[in-house]
This record gives structure tokens, sequence and C-alpha cells, in this order.
């Protein structure tokens, strides 16, 4: 089957950014682009519409620890840790990064290409430089969940243990298993019941607990 004239115009798109992102040291699959930035996981998905000749894209970013610490606080073995860095941009199962910036690209051309990836490597080092601190970064998150109304969400829950933010994290997972608010996405291992016996919120207490010995909430 032929491919049609839309396709093979975003296939285009995709492929120069994978040639000119890789100049500039970002690894490419699929339709990402991404590198590590200490200590942030840094990544950009792109989204090329054929037949508009349009792109819109994201930047997002982690820690880049956050999937090793998710394991650790859910006891799911990590059996990414020591894969490509790839499975943590784009696997189900690893924590979704936290947006950044929105970009969108009218009328795309090698040019306009060319200046988009220029900003996206501005504002890439314009997040690590702000975000780096961990006061700022809070406050970032903080007001993106206020905005969004998802506090119960797992890239949020688990970065507030990430940047030590004990007693909000506690005040958090109090008021949604107060109000019987469960997580957006709620993961479940069929080949481990000891993994699911726990909710996660009761193992983020654990966690606290365990990390402060201080015995809290229930």
């Amino acid at each position: 089957m032929a491919i049609s004239a839309n396709k093979l115009r975003e296939k285009e798109i995709l492929s120069y950014i994978k040639n000119e992102s890789k100049k500039r040291n970002w690894s490419f699959r699929g339709w990402h682009i991404f590198k590590v930035k200490e200590p942030f996981l840094v990544s950009v998905s792109f989204y090329p519409y054929g037949k508009q000749n349009k792109l819109i894209s994201n930047l997002q970013f982690k820690p880049e620890d956050l999937d090793n610490l998710n394991c650790e606080i859910s006891g799911r073995d990590d059996y990414f840790k020591n894969g490509p860095l790839y499975y943590k941009v784009n696997s189900f199962s690893m924590i979704f990064p936290s947006s950044y910036l929105d970009f969108e690209l009218i009328d795309v051309t090698e040019e306009r290409l060319d200046s988009l990836l220029n900003e996206i490597d501005e504002k890439t080092m314009e997040l690590v430089n702000n975000l780096s601190d961990n006061e700022r970064h809070y406050e970032f998150l903080k007001s993106k969940v206020e905005i969004q109304g998802r506090l119960a969400d797992s890239t949020y829950l688990t970065t507030l243990v990430y940047l030590k933010k004990y007693e909000e994290l506690l005040a958090t997972v109090k008021y949604l298993k107060e109000k019987e608010i469960n997580l957006r996405i709620v993961e479940v291992d069929l080949n481990n019941r000891q993994f699911n016996e726990k909710s996660f919120y009761d193992k983020l207490i654990d966690y606290v607990n365990k990390k402060t010995k201080t015995k809290r909430i229930r």
C-alpha cells in the first residue's frame, strides 16, 4: 500500500529532526529526542501533521533517578535500571515526565525546524538552571498541579519524595485517602500478589516512616 503524501511529509519532518538533533548531542527514538542534563532526564516529543504541514512539540523533564526511586518506594524490581535510557523516556511502567513548555510550528520548513531546535536547546538550559534548585522545582510542580487539579499523580507524589518534601507529601496523601481519590494510573503486578497488597499511598507513607524513623499517618 502506498504511503500518503501526508504521512510522507510527517516522516520527512521527523527524519530532519533526527539528523539535526543528533548534531546537537540529543538522542532520537520514535518521535522523541532526549538527553541527560544533570540532574534531569530531558525529552521532547514531536507530533507532526502532514496535511497542515504543522508540528507540535513538548519539552518535558524528570529527575534522572526518579524511576529508581519509584521502584524503591513501590517494591517493584527495577528491570529497566540497566536498560537503554529510552526506556525511561517512553515506557508505560516508568514515571511520566513533567511538561515544561509547548511549541507550535506552522508552515514547517528546514529553517524553522533549525530555529525550533535552537529554542529547545535554550529552553533546556533555562529549565536546568532554574529547576536544579529544589525549591524552585517544587514551586513549579506545585503551581502546575494546582492549575490542573491533579494531586493524585504518581509523578507529583514521587517527586515530592525526591525533593524531601515529606510533610507536603503526607498531607496530600492524607487528603487523597480521606476523599477516596485514586491515582490517575494504578499499577498492578499480576505476577506478584504481594506487590498489590498495599496501595501506592500506603507505600509512600511507609517510605517516609523509614526515612524519618517516625510513625506517620495511616
